[in-house]
């Protein structure tokens, strides 16, 4: 639905500007900076399922953007964008609690990082009136991902006291995804050649991970006195390639025209 209203709006405005009269003087190149919202994670089963990322969140992520836009007439624009984001996901979950005396209580922690390098050229269409400007319009999308690091560690404690840890560490290998864009926007004029804005975009493509390996190790403990009475050390492959993904993002911009 969201992706129907956003298609339509972008229609009507590059239809508007094709017959609308521009208001402001026309300036043929416009550079600018991006402060971007930050991608959800994929949805991967096995690996970055839902119960890997529940609790007391602290997401250090950010992400940020620079684009060139050269007008092509009055009414139309090239772009040419250029993003970075940095995942950084801190994960606490749960605490022991000291006054049981047979349930089993549990300390979760995970930490997940990434770079993510993403390159967009797109068209545009935009009407002028002082002192704002309205565009919409689409981008082709080639996303570098970098290797995915998830670290988790869990305790679970009895009377307490430690009775079994489990950590997993999963790598996901370097990947690439190709998709297309839609956007709409708008911003305001500021003084001489600035202006401000923001941007919303929804994108829809294909992703490709390869294959992540996981490494799990689980240490069972004897906990009068406490030492490991068990340990399980495994791995294995999960393939993680060839999926599809939606994504919304929202954008706040500063331009300079000239």
């Amino acid at each position: 639905m969201k992706t129907k209203s956003l298609l339509t709006l972008i229609i009507c405005l590059a239809c508007l500007a094709a017959t609308a009269q521009e208001k402001t003087k026309i300036h043929k190149w416009q550079l600018g900076i991006q402060a971007n919202s930050v991608e959800k994670l994929p949805s991967i089963d096995g690996i970055l399922d839902g119960h890997f990322l529940i609790g007391h969140q602290k997401d250090k992520s950010y992400s940020f953007g620079l684009y060139g836009i050269y007008s092509l007439n009055e009414s139309m624009d090239f772009r040419l964008r250029f993003s970075y984001t940095k995942r950084n996901i801190h994960d606490n979950v749960g605490n022991p609690d000291s006054n049981s005396t047979a349930q089993l209580n549990s300390i979760g922690y995970d930490n997940i990082k990434q770079n993510i390098f993403r390159f967009a050229p797109g068209v545009i269409w935009h009407i002028n009136s002082i002192p704002f400007r309205l565009y919409g319009g689409f981008e082709l999308l080639y996303t570098e991902y970098d290797k995915m690091n998830l670290y988790i560690d869990t305790k679970g404690y009895s009377n307490n006291i430690m009775t079994m840890e489990e950590t997993w560490d999963v790598k996901i290998p370097k990947g690439y995804g190709v998709g297309i864009g839609s956007l709409i926007g708008f911003q305001v004029h500021l003084v001489k050649s600035f202006s401000i804005g923001t941007e919303f975009s929804y994108a829809y493509g294909y992703t490709n991970y390869s294959k992540g390996k996981a490494i799990r190790t689980v240490i069972d403990y004897y906990y009068q006195p406490v030492y490991p009475t068990g340990i399980l050390k495994d791995s294995y492959d999960e393939s993680i390639e060839n999926y599809y993904k939606g994504n919304f993002c929202g954008s706040i911009n500063l331009t300079y025209r000239f």
